[in-house]
């Protein structure tokens, strides 16, 4: 009798423990999905001001005025403020626990805010200086340093595409599979994937043959007109689109996350789950009665 009595004092504890931990970890997981919704949001408005500015104001209205360079250097000085915003909340993420993150995951993250860290400031100095006029060896070297720090970045992109879609594939194991379906994930990362593809062959084209400039001939306003439109359409809205659906994303896990903490909402179905769950006042909960949330775990456990 004692050692059946131990026996399920000890389930009882780990099953309320492992639950304490879980809601933690949710609290924490929304936390840096918080930090990562304001970064692309900045990120978004600031795109959606430059493409604006740039298309309307600058390349159309008054070509040849320097405030196409001038909002490219705005640009890259709001990444200064997006890159530390984004590395806290991966980080933050990164710290939850009873996931096997996998040490390539964290080095890929590194090397990237590293590159970005680089190419951000280099840019800004490249715009600016092309504003300022500053010609000679100073804006060829900064420049050759700029592209090189682009390239590194666009190769380690990549990668963080795919470490995020390994980090939320065990997010969501977790989690038993309630943050986000498997194919839904594939279809961010290869939609990503694609997208930054066509940007980075835009990019390389660009300096090898101007497809704009062909179409223009002559003419700098039909041709600033033309370059910006093409960019628009083939790069600049496409990614927008892609953004916003992982700003969507990112809203909908973080809101099930915080209803699962505050609440005591299933995560999967919405489903009060109070009561059903190992915790305060609960020995052994038998997980969601609705659609049987973390209930599989929890038998598994009493077992």
């Amino acid at each position: 009798m004692s050692e059946s009595a131990d026996e399920r004092s000890e389930v009882v504890a780990e099953s309320t423990g492992g639950f304490v931990e879980l809601r933690s970890n949710a609290e924490r997981l929304a936390g840096g999905l918080d930090l990562l919704r304001w970064a692309m949001i900045t990120m978004l408005a600031s795109w959606l001001l430059v493409v604006v500015g740039r298309a309307l104001m600058v390349e159309i209205l008054s070509p040849g005025s320097g405030g196409w360079a001038w909002s490219i250097f705005a640009l890259e000085v709001t990444g200064w403020v997006i890159a530390p915003l984004a590395l806290m909340g991966v980080v933050r993420i990164l710290r939850v626990r009873r996931w096997s993150v996998q040490r390539w995951l964290v080095i890929v993250l590194i090397a990237y805010f590293a590159a970005e860290c680089i190419s951000t400031p280099l840019w800004s100095v490249y715009w600016l200086v092309s504003v300022t006029e500053v010609g000679g060896m100073v804006q060829e070297y900064i420049g050759v340093a700029s592209t090189m720090s682009i390239v590194l970045l666009s190769l380690v992109y990549f990668a963080v595409l795919f470490a995020g879609c390994d980090l939320a594939r065990a997010a969501d194991a977790y989690f038993d599979r309630s943050l986000i379906s498997e194919h839904h994930r594939r279809w961010l990362l290869w939609v990503g994937v694609m997208l930054h593809s066509v940007a980075l062959a835009w990019w390389l084209v660009g300096r090898i043959w101007d497809p704009a400039a062909l179409i223009a001939g002559g003419d700098e306003i039909m041709y600033e007109m033309l370059a910006a439109v093409l960019r628009m359409l083939f790069v600049a809205l496409p990614h927008f689109a892609w953004f916003i659906w992982l700003l969507v994303v990112a809203f909908r896990i973080g809101k099930k996350l915080k209803r699962f903490v505050k609440l005591d909402r299933c995560p999967r179905c919405d489903y009060d789950v109070r009561g059903q769950l190992p915790g305060p006042g609960v020995a052994l909960g038998r997980g969601c009665p609705e659609c049987g949330w973390m209930r599989a775990e929890r038998s598994a456990s009493s077992t």
